[in-house]
């Protein structure tokens, strides 16, 4: 099956949508306490993607073997998906993003959207 995951997140929440032919869900929560704050929104936006991810495959939203398009927004994450970062925090996300990928057997794709098309900032989500 194929997925859009859908991301946002500042220093006090973070979103996520995923996105089929079938379906969209929706979900946003609270930064972790030890995070709220004091992530930049940068940073924040990569927790959304981990925590999105894994939370889809928790759900069995995302199974092995599934296609996922991470449409990111921010234009700022792209060359850190692609090239790395030194950036330790997003480096840990990005490492479990990956794990994730390969432990489930998933195809990603990263896919540049502009900010209207992003279902899932946090000023459209109603958590």
């Amino acid at each position: 099956m194929i997925h859009e995951l859908y991301i946002d997140g500042d220093a006090y929440h973070i979103s996520w949508a995923i996105r089929t032919d079938q379906k969209n869900i929706m979900q946003r929560r609270n930064q972790a306490s030890i995070y709220r704050g004091i992530v930049s929104e940068i940073q924040a936006k990569f927790m959304a993607l981990h925590v999105g991810l894994f939370w889809g495959i928790g759900v069995f939203a995302i199974k092995k073997g599934d296609h996922v398009n991470m449409m990111i927004d921010s234009k700022d994450m792209v060359p850190y998906l692609v090239d790395g970062t030194n950036d330790k925090f997003i480096g840990h996300r990005i490492r479990f993003v990956n794990l994730l990928i390969e432990q489930k057997e998933l195809t990603a794709n990263i896919s540049s959207i502009e900010p209207t098309q992003n279902i899932a900032l946090l000023q459209n989500t109603d958590v």
